[in-house]
């Protein structure tokens, strides 16, 4: 898929994406939970002894190459053909699951589709991406989402869709869940289970990417290689969590992507010298410019299930 539709997927800002989907980040509950205690759900930032901080749309485009440009996930299909398009995934993901259950799981869907010829190939690849890597649901794990049928069908034509903002909008909303939970859980005193379905990877990464006293020995990355490489299969061990988090004020990274590292090109819109740039509806700029931009605005943040409020001003100093 990858030769075939390569160039395409760099015109809708997706190719990098993918190709990081297949590097892995390990659970570090502990760490997770840590900063989760630090959350404020009234501004969206971490709220710690010496400062506020927060994933901006900085970090999902840099660390996981989503897109911050195009139109909104909720975009519907607005044609006849677009709907009939739709129509037969939900139909493929019936007929896939052969009968041994209502819908088809990422096994039936890659068997029913994959190396067929079939006509809808692309688009069942990437609901298959979108629903296993991007758009989790507690159903998606076991089956094919059609919540991400539309987005999938968008894509394949060539259309961008800013997959960022949804993506930052789910943690945002799963970060105010989880810290609800935990609060929950410690004034009624319950075990209950928490799941959560964001891309709690990010946060992850986030942490590890600034905390310079809570993480392991970063991967080295070749050249050509995404940033994420850095932290592939790593695996960390930290007693008390909390220690770090709240004492490396002086040697938290506010803006780790501004630094040069071996085998990874800096974006172009961390240059060596300051420039004044005016941004309006007139000027035409660099996608890359246009693009870091965005992560600077405050906006709402548009997602599949939520929109949360994103106030990077906060956090720009």
């Amino acid at each position: 898929m990858h030769d075939k539709y390569q160039a395409l997927w760099e015109q809708v800002g997706i190719c990098e994406a993918i190709l990081s989907s297949r590097y892995h980040i390990k659970q570090h509950k502990e760490l997770v939970l840590g900063i989760v205690e630090k959350w404020c759900l009234k501004t969206n930032t971490f709220v710690f002894p010496w400062g506020e901080a927060t994933i901006t749309l900085e970090d999902v485009m840099v660390c996981w190459d989503f897109s911050v440009l195009g139109e909104s996930v909720l975009i519907p299909l607005k044609t006849k053909q677009l709907v009939e398009v739709e129509g037969k995934l939900i139909k493929g993901r019936k007929e896939a699951a052969r009968g041994r259950c209502k819908f088809a799981s990422p096994k039936d869907w890659m068997d029913y589709f994959m190396g067929t010829g079939h006509e809808l190939e692309h688009e069942a690849f990437l609901s298959l991406w979108l629903s296993n890597f991007v758009f989790v649901t507690s159903t998606s794990i076991h089956y094919v989402g059609k919540h991400v049928f539309p987005i999938a069908i968008h894509l394949a034509r060539g259309n961008r869709v800013t997959l960022a903002t949804a993506v930052l909008s789910r943690i945002y909303k799963d970060l105010s869940w989880l810290k609800d939970r935990i609060f929950y859980s410690v004034v009624v005193q319950t075990n209950e289970l928490v799941n959560v379905y964001a891309p709690f990877q990010l946060v992850l990464v986030w942490a590890w990417e600034r905390f310079l006293g809570s993480r392991p020995m970063p991967n080295s990355i070749s050249h050509g290689e995404p940033r994420i490489t850095k932290w592939h299969r790593l695996k960390v061990n930290v007693s008390d969590i909390k220690l770090p988090i709240n004492s490396t004020g002086k040697s938290f990274q506010w803006r780790p992507y501004a630094i040069a590292i071996n085998g990874w090109s800096l974006p172009k819109f961390y240059a060596d010298e300051e420039q004044h740039i005016l941004i309006d509806s007139h000027t035409h700029l660099n996608e890359d410019i246009h693009s870091f931009a965005r992560c600077l605005r405050v906006s709402e943040l548009v997602g599949l299930e939520s929109i949360e409020q994103y106030l990077p001003q906060r956090v720009s100093m």
